[in-house]
């Protein structure tokens, strides 16, 4: 993991980030995350996913 978020962060940065995650907002943002995924990932999918069966329906009655 670190190779990754060397790739996208210098040192400075990521002490920014670790400084945020010792604050109340930090806390909470840690906290909210995976709930926020969750409905993100739920409205996504019902948005979304319509949209992507009907591609793949196409392209598999393509391939045929």
């Amino acid at each position: 993991m670190v190779l990754i978020y060397d790739k996208y962060f210098n040192q400075e940065e990521i002490n920014d980030i670790i400084s945020f995650y010792k604050t109340p907002s930090g806390h909470k943002w840690i906290k909210s995350t995976p709930e926020i995924t969750k409905e993100l990932m739920t409205v996504m999918m019902q948005k979304y996913m319509p949209e992507i069966q009907k591609a793949m329906k196409e392209k598999a009655e393509e391939n045929k």
